[in-house]
């Protein structure tokens, strides 16, 4: 202990950081070494609570009960500490009545009754605040101590109009903004996301899932990852989006669409998504997820080329995750060679670093094989900047033959091939030799 003591307060401090674990179940050992010495304790306190994180069920109930009661009424100066909020979306009213009553009377909050049709009344700036009924949100009163608070991850039940809720003098350091919300809900409009930017002028990551619609806003001048889950843009709002963010370093996009042919003017094919973003971000892109696999529902082309496009043109681009059926779509191309011969080789720019390829069903192995084995004989001269190769399989049963030959012929090229299986373990047999792929 004495020479743990004699190390600098910067080194104890990354020490701590370094051991500090995300789950708070992991913390027990930290936290008890740090209340055997009072030096200890004032190191590793701040950053035991940078973290504020339960965000599923899985959690033991007197857990987080016990989070709450030190974070709300016995230690709210721990507050000022939290760095980054991901926890499960939870009422005032599911903790046992007397911490309730406490939190009650600490926070001022006053119950009353509204119309049926209301569903929360928005705090205002004060601890003074009003409450229908039930529905106080627990995260969102912790947020409002959490003057330091850099990233936050808003879980949005159908019922709760969270964003208006926020306290947006504890945005100005906000960095990382994580958004999920019910697709079936209009709860996260235009004018709340560009209220909560203006407050926040260090955001620099966005994630939003069910996004239908964008107006133009120079508020995202400093956004440089903005990732997409589960949404459907018409390109037009795709470009005025990728104008609005001129320093975009990261960008991911999960297409989503609930109609077979939702779509229907040729403006929105995926070759217009790819020369969007090549137009827009071509000199700061360098890492581009795209995930379009629910599109092709109904769409047929001649050749590749026709369905995604030409990613070369970001020359800035090192890091590609695509799906194999993105890249492919339903193409009336009856020779697989014809299709491998106008996949990578002319789409991938030439200073590609790393490449994720998902294969979401057994068509997609097949030509996946083909792909990668055309590949070896030529990224050594078109992408000699290429280090890693990661394949995905994503359904049950997924097989790719000659696993071994591959291996051993990319990594003359000095590239590595890992091959992982989502959904269970899966045996690979390459003729002699049988791989084991790793579950992710």
């Amino acid at each position: 202990m004495t020479s743990l003591l004699n190390l600098p307060v910067t080194v104890l401090m990354d020490t701590f950081e370094l051991l500090c674990p995300h789950d708070p179940s992991s913390r027990v050992a930290l936290a008890n070494l740090c209340c055997t010495n009072k030096f200890l304790s004032a190191i590793a306190t701040p950053i035991l609570y940078h973290l504020a994180y339960y965000p599923d069920i899985n959690y033991p109930e007197d857990q987080i009960t016990a989070f709450y009661r030190t974070m709300l009424v016995e230690r709210p100066d721990l507050c000022q500490h939290v760095r980054s909020i991901h926890l499960l979306e939870k009422d005032l009213d599911s903790l046992p009545s007397e911490l309730v009553e406490a939190i009650k009377e600490r926070f001022g909050i006053v119950t009353f009754t509204l119309p049926e049709d209301a569903s929360l009344v928005p705090l205002d700036s004060g601890y003074s605040s009003s409450l229908s009924g039930h529905r106080m949100s627990l995260p969102m009163l912790l947020t409002r101590g959490c003057i330091g608070l850099q990233e936050l991850c808003l879980v949005v039940d159908f019922m709760d109009d969270i964003i208006g809720c926020i306290p947006l003098k504890i945005l100005p350091r906000l960095k990382t903004l994580i958004i999920t919300m019910d697709e079936s809900e209009n709860q996260l409009d235009t004018p709340r996301l560009q209220t909560i930017s203006l407050a926040s002028p260090s955001l620099g990551v966005l994630t939003i899932s069910g996004l239908t619609f964008f107006l133009p806003s120079k508020n995202w001048a400093n956004l440089r990852e903005l990732t997409l889950i589960s949404s459907c843009l018409d390109i037009h709002v795709v470009k005025l989006l990728l104008q609005e963010c001129p320093v975009l370093e990261s960008f991911a996009y999960e297409m989503e669409v609930y109609d077979e042919r939702p779509l229907d003017s040729p403006h929105t094919y995926p070759c217009d998504l790819v020369r969007a973003i090549s137009e827009h971000t071509s000199k700061t892109l360098r890492s581009l997820n795209l995930n379009l696999r629910h599109f092709w529902s109904g769409w047929y082309f001649d050749e590749p080329a026709e369905a995604m496009g030409n990613f070369r043109s970001l020359k800035s681009l090192e890091h590609l995750e695509v799906g194999l059926e993105s890249l492919l779509g339903n193409t009336s191309m009856e020779d697989d060679q014809d299709k491998v011969l106008c996949l990578f080789s002319w789409t991938l720019p030439a200073r590609i670093h790393s490449v994720t390829i998902e294969a979401s069903r057994e068509v997609d192995s097949r030509l996946l094989g083909l792909t990668l084995d055309y590949l070896t004989k030529v990224c050594s001269e078109e992408f000699p900047e290429l280090e890693t190769i990661v394949v995905r399989g994503t359904y049950s049963g997924f097989k790719l033959a000659g696993v071994s030959e591959l291996i051993s012929s990319f990594g003359e090229s000095g590239v590595s091939l890992e091959l992982r299986h989502e959904p269970a373990l899966v045996e690979q047999s390459s003729g002699d030799q049988t791989q084991v792929l790793e579950q992710e």
